[in-house]
């Protein structure tokens, strides 16, 4: 296991072509530790059909945490909330041993895993439930 790289979570808003509000893209970023730098190695809404791959759960606006903050006002345009599309809410190293990192993707009932070193970047899906 490569302990030079760890792995988190990142997000941003995107507008998708048939779909009234923003979706909320979910990025997996790692950290090169002994270089010190974040590169954004997954985006799923490359990998999965943002408009095929959800469930009810797929519609929910985010509440941002600091929404309520009087400092988010001067920021907030007014825009709707975007849709919690996929809600990628871990990223870890798999304990199978096989160096995969594996994350869950609560609003899509999935769990997704991908090698760390992205020599292959084509994520592997298991549905948990239909």
């Amino acid at each position: 296991m490569d302990k030079n790289f760890a792995f988190t979570l990142g997000s941003r808003s995107e507008a998708v072509e048939g779909l009234e509000n923003d979706q909320l893209q979910d990025v997996v970023v790692r950290w090169d530790i002994e270089n010190d730098k974040l590169e954004e190695v997954i985006f799923f809404i490359d990998h999965m059909d943002v408009l095929r791959d959800r469930t009810s759960a797929s519609d929910v606006p985010v509440s941002l945490f600091w929404e309520h903050c009087p400092a988010h006002d001067e920021y907030n345009d007014g825009s709707p909330a975007p849709d919690n599309w996929s809600h990628v809410n871990s990223a870890r190293r798999s304990l199978s041993g096989n160096n995969e990192v594996v994350c869950s993707l609560k609003a899509l009932d999935k769990i997704v895993a991908f090698s760390p070193d992205m020599s292959h970047k084509n994520l592997d899906s298991w549905r948990i439930w239909d």
